[in-house]
């Protein structure tokens, strides 16, 4: 009776070690993915900012060329309208 009870005490002892090693890996299973959901965080807002960016860069780009098409326009009008090719 006394070997079944040491037996099954070693038993136990080994189990909880099991689950404190379990514990563990969990622990270091959740700290990992809070790491990985921060990062994925910071992507997201990296994102943004560069779809913003871009979107600012586009929007002033258009202007650029709204701006150099009326002038071309413009000096085109003027030409003509001074004479241009008269000869």
């Amino acid at each position: 009776m006394s070997d079944e009870l040491e037996y099954i005490n070693r038993e136990i002892r080994d189990l909880k070690a099991d689950v404190k090693v379990i514990e563990q890996q969990q622990h270091d299973h959740a700290s990992e993915f809070h790491k990985i959901d921060k990062d994925v965080v910071q992507v997201q807002t990296d994102v943004k900012y560069i779809r913003q960016s871009q979107d600012s860069l586009n929007l002033n780009l258009n202007r650029i060329m709204l701006i150099l098409v009326g002038s071309i326009i413009t000096a085109v009008i003027t030409f003509i309208v001074k004479g241009g090719f008269a000869l």
